[in-house]
């Protein structure tokens, strides 16, 4: 009980970061060069998070497709947003970075989920 509620907080502080950080005005210079990695590492992280927290292979694919997704909103979103513009090679990153994450998970994820398991069983919730 007390893993599943750590992983659904990581998956809504996730989200959180992600639509706050995509839709702040502000200007798209700031990041510079690293903006793409950017990219990568917040939807890496969604993906891998996503997997932790749905089981069945259905849910994870209907969640992942819905990573791919809400990165393209948020890109559509961008264009309303004073400061900043959609991209549709932050769209490639976005998407790269959840299949980056998704496979990583079935590298380490899983191995991961036990060692977490174990020591969340310690903490007295």
């Amino acid at each position: 009980m007390a893993v599943n509620v750590f992983y659904r907080a990581l998956l809504t502080t996730n989200l959180l970061g992600i639509v706050i950080a995509s839709l702040l005005p502000g200007s798209d210079q700031v990041v510079g060069d690293w903006d793409k990695a950017g990219h990568l590492f917040m939807y890496s992280s969604l993906s891998f998070i996503i997997c932790l927290n749905f089981f069945k292979a259905r849910q994870r694919a209907v969640a992942l497709l819905s990573g791919i997704a809400l990165g393209a909103l948020m890109e559509i979103c961008q264009s309303f947003i004073p400061g900043r513009a959609g991209s549709m090679f932050d769209q490639i990153a976005n998407t790269m970075g959840v299949l980056i994450g998704t496979a990583l998970f079935f590298i380490v994820g899983k191995r991961l989920d036990v060692v977490l398991k174990r020591f969340l069983k310690r903490i007295p919730w």
